[in-house]
């Protein structure tokens, strides 16, 4: 669920000329603004594209150290979709293939919006008798969430918890930013949704676009709560069962257990960040309130195979073209697949459109050729699923590698240009000459502060709490009591970080299981300044490697953590760079600045 913008995958595709990856290089698309009338037209595109471009896909897969990776592609007007697979499913050399199961991370957002609007669709049809507030006359896309989850729903910013309505959270201007590290295991989805009071927002609500993955767990939520079914139970009765996707699944153990579920990889484990480590399912807990958790925003396991069914319904306006069942609502199709919100408001380059953010789906237009697509990445998954709605296509492209969204996009955009005969162009040299104002912000160590710089590490050790955040914050320094937690933690960053050694009298640790990691550290840079790192540490290993390792959730840094002091004592720490901003920060002034503050409780 990281990388969620084209260019933030563009960039990382600038590393291909590093590599010296010396293929022809296709055309990045960006969103547009425009709406599909009248039915798909009768095209004649080619056959066999995929088969065509198969040698560039091997060639494409090895230089990026791809483990497993499949392609599909969908024809509004063909019964029989092309399959491309490259590499393995799992670690004993078994390939993939259009069976094989890959968690589709964000882009289960668009079933999450789907869910929603087929749930209106039984309210207008009179099939849902589930008693709605008396606040509420009518559920539809402007309903306001305050109305339907009185006494839970409520954001910090009174004017955005009293006018967000269903579309404003599935279109992400609520005001707030991702406060990706916010949630965890162990916490239910109504626990989330009742926590988003105690976040801070960084923009008025409605002023900018701003990625949240809470507001699809709050959808998702939402439709549990009328529909009396778990959110799960609802897409698996009113989508998958009816297209025929027998295999799709929010449940990994199911998944596990049918033998098709790809074992994921990551290439940037160890200290240089150049390892390539089987790592374990993303999700550690498989409970169904775990589960439930992440469903919403990106919980869906499922195949080229039968996604091919529900690209293939999208793109014949939401009717099975094997049954002719309307499974989705065209009037739902046309409105999560508009743009309500701007992601860019001008394109990065002369072919390319405006950016623009329905509900669950991203919108773009490319050398005339319309599209709504999305990608999501989770630890060990990538994917990126693409519509072009008026020329009657669809593009799956899934990888149980991690952060592969540029390399899938690549191949989105080389399939593109084959089947509309359109020249490749080379994105990496255009990006060189990008302008750096386009890139993340890094956050400034400014150290002009000096102050507490005699103060003991020892002094930074305890519980921290910001209510918005699930479970305290527990900071380590050695050496620890012996048999307690701290000790534990310290042996196992000893057991995986090669630094620990050396930097161990000057840095903080913690375990924090979040969704996405497991510890953080923070190293002293000066006085009360520390850089965070945040860590997955597997201090077994995992599969057939059993060394122990470590997988950095931010290595490009730019996280850092200031301690507030008052009277001698610390009174608590703020923090920027946790996707929880952005906000400027006053060196000196923690609480008032920082992007999240948690108080020091002991």
């Amino acid at each position: 669920m990281l990388w969620d913008t084209v260019l933030s995958w563009l960039t990382r595709l600038t590393v291909a000329t590093q590599l010296q990856l010396q293929l022809q290089r296709p055309h990045f698309p960006h969103w547009q603004p425009l709406s599909t009338t009248g039915p798909v037209p009768a095209l004649s595109l080619p056959h066999g594209v995929l088969g065509n471009l198969s040698e560039l896909f091997g060639a494409v897969a090895r230089e990026f150290k791809i483990p497993g990776m499949s392609l599909a592609l969908v024809y509004a007007e063909r019964d029989a979709p092309e399959f491309y697979n490259f590499g393995v499913r799992a670690e004993d050399g078994d390939p993939a293939s259009e069976d094989t199961l890959y968690c589709i991370a964000s882009n289960s957002k668009a079933f999450t919006a789907i869910a929603l609007g087929i749930l209106m669709d039984d309210f207008a049809q009179g099939r849902n008798v589930t008693p709605l507030p008396e606040s509420v006359g009518k559920l539809d896309w402007t309903t306001k969430a305050v109305d339907l989850l009185p006494g839970e729903w409520k954001l910090k910013d009174e004017w955005a918890s009293e006018k967000t309505s269903l579309i404003d959270m599935l279109s992400h201007v609520t005001g707030l930013p991702r406060h990706e590290f916010s949630y965890a295991l162990g916490e239910s989805i109504r626990e989330q949704v009742e926590r988003l009071r105690y976040l801070q927002p960084t923009y008025e609500f409605r002023e900018k676009f701003q990625y949240n993955n809470q507001m699809y767990g709050a959808a998702s939520y939402i439709v549990s709560k009328y529909s009396k079914q778990s959110y799960m139970s609802f897409v698996q009765d009113r989508i998958f069962k009816p297209l025929g996707m027998d295999a799709s699944t929010y449940f990994p153990e199911i998944a596990f257990t049918s033998g098709k579920l790809a074992e994921t990889w990551v290439n940037t484990a160890g200290p240089l960040f150049n390892e390539t480590r089987r790592v374990p399912y993303f999700l550690e807990d498989w409970s169904e309130v775990n589960v439930g958790l992440n469903a919403g925003p990106g919980g869906v396991i499922s195949s080229t195979k039968d996604l091919t069914h529900w690209i293939r319904t999208l793109l014949c306006d939401g009717k099975n073209p094997w049954s002719g069942e309307q499974v989705v609502p065209k009037q739902v199709l046309d409105t999560v697949t508009t743009g309500h919100s701007i992601q860019m408001v001008r394109g990065m380059f002369p072919e390319l459109s405006p950016q623009v953010y329905g509900a669950g789906w991203e919108r773009w237009a490319y050398a005339g050729h319309e599209m709504v697509s999305h990608a999501g990445s989770v630890p060990g998954f990538s994917s990126v699923i693409t519509m072009l709605p008026n020329d009657g296509v669809g593009i799956i492209a899934l990888s149980n590698g991690y952060e592969l969204g540029s390399i899938l996009l690549a191949l989105t955009g080389r399939i593109i240009e084959e089947l509309f005969d359109l020249p490749n162009l080379d994105w990496p040299g255009r990006l060189r000459n990008a302008s750096a104002v386009d890139l993340p912000p890094q956050v400034d160590l400014d150290l002009s502060q000096e102050a507490n710089s005699a103060m003991p590490i020892s002094a930074f050790v305890g519980a921290y709490e910001n209510p918005g955040y699930y479970g305290d914050l527990v900071l380590c320094s050695w050496p620890s009591e012996g048999g307690s937690d701290c000790e534990k933690v310290l042996e196992d960053y000893s057991l995986v970080d090669p630094e620990f050694e050396a930097k161990k009298a000057t840095t903080l640790y913690a375990f924090w299981r979040r969704l996405f990691l497991s510890h953080v550290k923070l190293e002293q840079v000066d006085g009360t300044l520390f850089a965070i790192k945040a860590d997955s540490l597997y201090v077994e290993g995992y599969g057939d490697d059993t060394s122990p390792f470590f997988v950095r959730r931010n290595p490009e840094g730019g996280a850092v953590a200031e301690f507030a002091v008052k009277d001698g004592a610390v009174t608590g720490v703020g923090a920027w760079g946790l996707a929880a901003g952005p906000r400027e920060r006053i060196p000196g002034q923690p609480e008032e600045s920082s992007e999240v503050w948690f108080r020091k409780i002991k």
